[in-house]
């Protein structure tokens, strides 16, 4: 099992991390390279490697290439292994040093990968090349729901410096060794490039948008953006549901899901060994499973209950959610599998003393039937 993985993970760095620095770089005696979270030396391994092709000696590798590891544990197990250069604990070890390039996968808890981005960019002259978590940009959680301002810093900084952003399934680049419920993302930033950022899909498609701030899932589909717009227009026309959440004065209440979604390792891909592939279960991207009644009994307050006076008017919203209208406001902002308060924000406040049927939700949220088509084909039954 860890053969298989390191062979696997190998592929990945050469690949989709190292060949995305120019030759230059590697021919370069002088260049200096940092990996700022160097885990178990396997990305400075590789760079030590690559740069050995390129003719370079270890004595020279040594004085130019700096790991910085948690502990002295990880950083002897990584010079064992075969890793070069100046293999630290402490980065005010190296704090005299500018580098030209990091590469690194940053550890993934607590959105620690955000904050290392951004000490990356600091430390770097040029190049950040990174896989990571991509869900802070691709679900555009801070420009529609207005959270996560420390998020928003990092991507102004890289705005238009982003070359590429490769989308990826993480379960299957790391060989189904590592759970992540998170789109993946490889990130290339140049401090030297000004302009529009290429993004690969999940799907394997490649287009353009004008910034990376501007990323999502579907690009600059036309179709996608006038949905989104519409959606929350009307959450502005009716307001959002998220005023209701636990508010107990009503007798009838609807739970949404805490969690809503897994992941699988092999997601659909376009070729065998492709990285790409929607990895997400069919219940991604929904609010509340198939077995969820109308409740009349108010449960735990840490979770999304909300409330009716009626059971019919309850039962109404809980129909609504399972449409894939609903569903589509949720992935808009969602991106991973934990359905949190802001969320509900994209979900408008409707009249729910009637049924809403799919012309009803047509009219109400002035979609064409060419928007009612995409929505429907861009999520899967459930």
């Amino acid at each position: 099992m860890l053969v298989r993985y390191v062979i696997k993970f190998d592929t990945l760095i050469d690949d989709h991390l190292l060949n995305q620095i120019p030759p230059k770089v590697w021919k370069s005696s002088t260049t200096k390279f940092l990996d700022p979270a160097a885990g178990g030396g396997q990305i400075l391994i590789r760079i030590a490697a690559k740069l050995r092709k390129y003719g370079h000696s270890d004595a020279n590798i040594r004085r130019r290439v700096v790991g910085i590891f948690d502990t002295q544990m990880a950083r002897n197990y990584a010079e064992r292994m075969g890793a070069l250069g100046r293999l630290v604990c402490d980065i005010l070890e190296v704090e005299d040093m500018d580098f030209d390039t990091v590469i690194m996968n940053p550890p993934y808890q607590k959105q620690m990968h955000i904050d290392i981005m951004e000490r990356a960019l600091a430390r770097s002259k040029q190049y950040v090349v990174s896989i990571q978590p991509a869900g802070w940009v691709v679900s555009q959680k801070y420009r529609i729901l207005g959270v996560r301002q420390s998020s928003k810093a990092v991507l102004e900084q890289i705005a238009d410096h982003a070359r590429s952003l490769q989308l990826v399934n993480m379960c299957e680049a790391f060989n189904g060794e590592v759970k992540l419920y998170d789109t993946g993302g490889i990130f290339v930033i140049d401090k030297n490039y000004h302009g529009p950022v290429s993004v690969t899909n999940l799907a394997g498609d490649t287009y353009l948008c004008p910034n990376i701030m501007s990323v999502n899932e579907h690009g600059n589909d036309p179709t996608y953006m006038s949905i989104e717009k519409k959606i929350l227009a009307t959450v502005d026309t009716h307001g959002d549901v998220l005023s209701r959440r636990n508010d107990t004065n009503y007798p009838y209440s609807v739970e949404i899901a805490r969690i809503r979604g897994n992941l699988v390792a092999e997601g659909k891909k376009t070729t065998p060994d492709s990285l790409y592939g929607d990895y997400r279960q069919d219940d991604y991207f929904t609010w509340v499973p198939n077995d969820r009644e109308v409740n009349t009994v108010w449960s735990d307050s840490k979770r999304h209950n909300i409330g009716f006076k009626t059971k019919k008017s309850a039962t109404s919203f809980l129909n609504f959610l399972r449409t894939k209208t609903a569903r589509f406001a949720l992935k808009l902002v969602k991106s991973n599998s934990t359905v949190d308060s802001n969320h509900l924000k994209v979900l408008p406040n409707l009249d729910w003393s009637c049924d809403w049927t799919d012309e009803q939700i047509q009219h109400t949220f002035g979609f064409t039937n060419a928007e009612m088509e995409y929505i429907s084909n861009n999520l899967p039954d459930y």
